[in-house]
């Protein structure tokens, strides 16, 4: 982290300890006022890198908290979860994801009515896993469990198109080429737009070539 940001948050963390009244706070608020000064630390970072380099140096902060949630398997619609959630995508760390979004989706807490979000929260999990800008290193077997997790759930047909091509491009990336076809057309019929023909008819002329080589 650069000196200017690193200064800046040992301010923020300063101002945290002044207001922890010798204890009398619980984790939970002492939690909330630094995710607080955290999230309008987040405001002041204008480039989309130093956002990130932020929330990547800071995640682990919260995890604790978030595994105490994770363990006792109830419905909270706590926000330090939910912000997390979000910021585990943000800095890549699938695991993390994946573990936030089995218990988003387990016990319906929804963004579009907890947070300032309009899409659903399994519509969000799509739109995220699905962009390969984000995450260009994707591999199938990382994607799978995010796509068999949110593929029957209600979202934009826009967002679950987009899942499907990625889902597409990375089976054809592993020669998995039936399943490519199967997941291009699937996009295809959600959203004419998604932009797939020319990559089934590519992945047609693949799958015929590959039965000439047998004969």
């Amino acid at each position: 982290m650069n000196p200017f940001l690193r200064a800046k948050q040992t301010a923020i963390a300063a101002a945290v300890a002044s207001d922890e009244n010798s204890g009398q706070r619980s984790e939970f608020e002492l939690l909330m006022v630094k995710l607080t000064r955290d999230k309008q630390a987040l405001s002041d970072i204008q480039g989309t890198p130093g956002k990130l380099a932020y929330k990547n140096e800071y995640f682990e902060t919260y995890w604790p908290w978030c595994e105490g949630i994770l363990s006792q398997n109830e419905k909270r619609e706590d926000p330090i979860l939910i912000h997390m959630f979000i910021w585990a995508f943000d800095i890549g760390d699938l695991d993390k994801a994946l573990q936030l979004s089995e218990y988003m989706l387990d016990h319906d807490i929804q963004l579009n009515k907890t947070t300032s979000f309009s899409i659903t929260t399994a519509g969000f999990i799509a739109r995220s896993i699905a962009d390969l800008g984000q995450f260009p290193d994707l591999t199938l077997g990382e994607l799978q469990p995010f796509f068999d997790l949110v593929k029957d759930k209600d979202m934009p047909n826009q967002v679950l198109a987009e899942l499907y091509k990625t889902a597409a491009i990375l089976s054809k990336e592993e020669n998995q080429l039936n399943d490519a076809l199967a997941y291009f057309t699937r996009a295809k019929q959600l959203y004419e737009k998604v932009g797939v023909k020319k990559l089934i008819t590519e992945v047609e002329k693949l799958i015929a070539e590959q039965e000439e080589n047998k004969d």
